[in-house]
């Protein structure tokens, strides 16, 4: 299926509401664009999450602080190999 969105002067895009719909994109969200080794971009939603949220959901002795920059570096780089290694918590 083909979609389109006009580019305005600020480069901006807005998402067609279908593929909005079916990225389950929320108002917030971070829209990762992501180009495969073919050269194609693909669009994937990284939802958003309060820090209030995260310390209520993370609890516990053994969490290890990670910046929100190298989180998600390290997921990009898992989700690019196809595969999510087990970490050690030390």
């Amino acid at each position: 299926m083909i979609h389109t969105a006009k580019l305005t002067a600020k480069y901006q895009v807005t998402l067609p509401r279908a593929v909005r719909q079916r990225l389950r994109a929320q108002i917030g969200d971070t829209v990762l664009y992501r180009e495969t080794d073919s050269g194609e971009v693909v669009l994937e939603v990284v939802p958003s999450t309060t820090a209030d949220q995260l310390l209520g959901r993370l609890s516990g002795p053994h969490i290890v602080y990670v910046p929100l920059a190298e989180a998600r570096r390290q997921a990009q780089d898992e989700q690019a190999n196809g595969h999510h290694p087990p970490r050690s918590i030390s």
